[in-house]
């Protein structure tokens, strides 16, 4: 397609994708080396990276190809700064192309990337600028290209051969990369088999063997031999409980991670619901549906106001420490997943959309639920709920019909959100790559000095950025540390903060 043949909306979809893709590159540019980052590096200087992930398949996780990321990325940043803004320009991308944008083609790109940029922090910190933590987000990736694709071949049959090649390929490789992303897709593939089978779907047998290949790939990360020996060693406690016990422990994190931690999604996916029921629901209905829906958008302002004002009596609304707080937020947001799945169903009126956002619900829940058997659940563990939330209100908002004005309201609440993060970002990165400059010459001079025994490192924000700092009693970050960066392994560290964290105080504290 010539470029004056291109449409308006199309060039706008174009320049922001450009424009993500040039700020992920500059703080991906400004991120610092962290945590894992530091062993992996080494592992895959020092050995040849294949044969190092399949040694830690049977040494340490099923997670091959998160594993060969590791040995071949983590030593080579300069490919890193590159792929990772490459990867979520992907997403950005492809979620555009899932949602649609018949309907909304400003507001929908703008939604999608407003929401993608004001994630929470501490998923931020885990998966955006952390060189192990894209282990995380190439998988998102892989299953939202896999999500367009099959939605083509079922709804469309335009796919050419290798398209379908394409499918299996990323059936076998998305569930080789993490233990929940494995579980989401065999999930999906299942609600597609059943679609199929419903809808008599000519290519059933091909979405049967897509199936087949993506349990096979989840059984090979499941029972690998270093997932095992993990298990019965480092997570021995956890393995001992009884099921239930496993749920009750992960409960709060369950929910706090897929409704209470992502903000601003719930609050503006809340919005966009409480229109659509406004215009599709007649009645008791409606206002029962305003009412639910209206508690994330409650929940969601309280939870900003207790971390941003610190207002004490918002934390029944966000931390479930607080007594009465978990149970409250259970039964509300088990009422509002309630209220998505029975108003996507009732309202809903084209067939293929209505039963894409079902299984998107089902692919959001179940990629967190199976977490409930993990004996690990943080924040980066929820970033295919998220991003499937993400997906589910950009294709609600493509339902929603509105006023211009209304549009122009969420347009430019999308537009504030974004270049607010932005800003945000772009300021915690660049100082984040001022506290690297002054690191980088603070370990070199102890590299040179190997007789001083007593290393002073600045340390970072624990807020900016995951890992980079080793806290103490970790042993095993400190010998990789150490190593990594040329110093004596006798040496003491000792990672000290500033008061505040200025330019000034940076280059001379």
């Amino acid at each position: 397609m010539k470029i004056k043949e291109l449409r308006p909306s199309q060039i706008f979809q174009a320049v922001l994708l450009f424009c993500f893709f040039v700020f992920f590159l500059i703080i991906s540019r400004w991120a610092p080396v962290a945590g894992d980052d530091w062993g992996y590096a080494l592992g895959g200087r020092w050995n040849n990276p294949f044969m190092k992930a399949v040694q830690f398949y049977f040494i340490w996780s099923g997670r091959f190809f998160s594993e060969l990321w590791g040995f071949l990325i983590a030593d080579r940043k300069y490919l890193w700064n590159l792929i990772n803004p490459l990867i979520f320009t992907g997403i950005l991308y492809y979620l555009i192309k899932a949602a649609g944008t018949k309907r909304h083609p400003y507001l929908t790109p703008l939604t999608g990337a407003a929401l993608v940029i004001s994630v929470p922090n501490n998923l931020r910190k885990q998966t955006y600028t952390w060189i192990m933590g894209t282990t995380y987000v190439i998988p998102l990736l892989l299953f939202l290209i896999c999500f367009v694709l099959v939605s083509r071949l079922i709804f469309k049959d335009d796919l050419k051969q290798y398209h379908k090649v394409l499918i299996g390929i990323l059936s076998f490789m998305i569930p080789l990369y993490m233990e929940n992303a494995a579980a989401m897709l065999c999930g999906f593939w299942l609600l597609v088999c059943l679609y199929a089978y419903i809808t008599k779907n000519k290519h059933l047998k091909l979405i049967v063997l897509c199936t087949v290949i993506s349990m096979i790939s989840t059984l090979i990360i499941k029972f690998s031999p270093g997932a095992a020996m993990r298990s019965e060693g480092e997570h021995a406690w956890f393995l001992a409980l009884s099921l239930f016990e496993k749920i009750r422990y992960n409960w709060g994190y369950f929910v706090y991670y897929t409704f209470m931690n992502p903000n601003w999604l719930i609050f503006l996916l809340s919005v966009i619901m409480v229109l659509f029921v406004q215009r599709s629901a007649k009645g008791k209905e409606r206002v029962i549906l305003t009412a639910v829906f209206a508690w994330g958008i409650i929940q969601s302002l309280a939870a900003l106001s207790f971390r941003h004002l610190g207002t004490e009596i918002m934390s029944v609304f966000i931390d479930i420490e607080t007594p009465g707080s978990l149970i409250l937020n259970t039964m509300m947001y088990t009422l509002f997943t309630a209220a998505l799945f029975w108003t996507v169903y009732r309202f809903v009126r084209e067939e293929e959309r209505k039963w894409t956002l079902i299984c998107l619900l089902f692919c959001a829940g179940g990629a967190d639920l199976i977490m409930l058997i993990s004996p690990i659940f943080d924040a980066r563990s929820s970033i295919y709920t998220v991003f499937m939330f993400i997906l589910f209100a950009m294709m609600m908002l493509e339902e929603l019909q509105t006023e211009k004005r209304t549009a122009y309201v969420l347009a430019g609440a999308a537009v504030c959100l974004g270049l607010y993060y932005s800003y945000h970002y772009f300021f915690i990165y660049r100082m984040v790559n001022l506290i690297n400059q002054k690191r980088m010459a603070q370990l070199t001079y102890y590299a040179a000095n190997p007789d001083d025994k007593d290393a002073y490192i600045l340390a970072y924000p624990v807020d900016w950025v995951h890992s980079a700092d080793v806290v103490e009693g970790d042993t095993y970050h400190e010998e990789y540390f150490k190593t990594y960066y040329g110093l004596q392994q006798d040496v003491k560290l000792n990672f000290y903060y500033l008061p505040e964290y200025t330019e000034e105080a940076i280059l001379h504290g």
